[in-house]
């Protein structure tokens, strides 16, 4: 890549190697629970997957790949996290 950063396996790849990170983004999900938006009759057809989920992903993550507190400081201390646009698709399935 143009940065020299490697692409990231999906976390939800059992057999990936995580040595350079995860990728916890779900194409086609939404940042409010899909409960929260059936309630108002937003139906997303592509996933269920949304953002609490994915957080859920990424504190499971680190819980299996760290030590205690002390070793996910040390981990983390020189990790990037990338964020994308988020909640795009709550409003995308509410108008189309």
């Amino acid at each position: 890549m143009a940065a020299g950063l490697p692409l990231l396996q999906p976390y939800k790849n059992t057999a990936a190697d995580f040595v350079h990170g995860a990728n916890f983004a779900v194409a086609g999900s939404t940042a409010l629970p899909s409960r929260v938006l059936e309630s108002k009759k937003i139906f997303n057809p592509v996933t269920t997957s949304s953002l609490d989920i994915q957080l859920d992903w990424m504190s499971s993550h680190f819980d299996s790949t760290c030590v205690d507190h002390r070793d996910c400081t040390e981990k983390l201390h020189h990790a990037l996290f990338m964020v994308g646009e988020i909640g795009g698709n709550d409003y995308n399935y509410a108008i189309f």
